[in-house]
């Protein structure tokens, strides 16, 4: 592989790990709301004061600023699949964008791919590069 196709499969993973990334604040929100509910019913329990308030107003401060980067991450990782959708279409040829749809838009594995195609995990892995070949002579932009 050549290091413009190596670019090239950089381009196409961005969503991937921009999927990664949002799962993980989404589960960073899940602790934080978590933290927050836990505050509250400790604050109740015990009886109010100013400083179990201000510990559960800060923690809800904390899950309102993951729940909003965790959306944001989201978004974005819709936004470059569906870029990467787009030039991927380019290519003009239905079983090479197959496979690169499965690959890099629905994050399947190279096996998950094989078998929903019904063909050999090598015909999966061939077909890839074959398509990053072709996208690094005919998607100059992505780069």
């Amino acid at each position: 592989m050549t290091a413009h196709e190596e670019r090239v499969l950089s381009w196409l993973r961005r969503a991937f790990h921009a999927e990664k990334k949002a799962k993980t604040l989404e589960m960073l929100a899940e602790r934080c709301r978590e933290k927050a509910q836990r505050l509250a019913r400790n604050s109740i329990t015990t009886g109010r004061n100013d400083s179990c308030e201000n510990s559960t107003e800060k923690a809800l401060a904390k899950l309102a600023d993951m729940e909003r980067a965790a959306e944001e991450q989201r978004a974005e990782a819709v936004m470059l699949a569906d870029e990467i959708r787009k030039a991927v279409s380019s290519l003009h040829d239905d079983a090479l964008e197959t496979v690169l749809i499965h690959r890099f838009v629905l994050f399947h594995t190279v096996e998950q791919t094989a078998e929903l195609l019904g063909c050999s995990a090598k015909t999966v892995k061939r077909k890839t590069l074959t398509a990053i070949s072709k996208m690094s002579l005919n998607v100059p932009f992505i780069l």
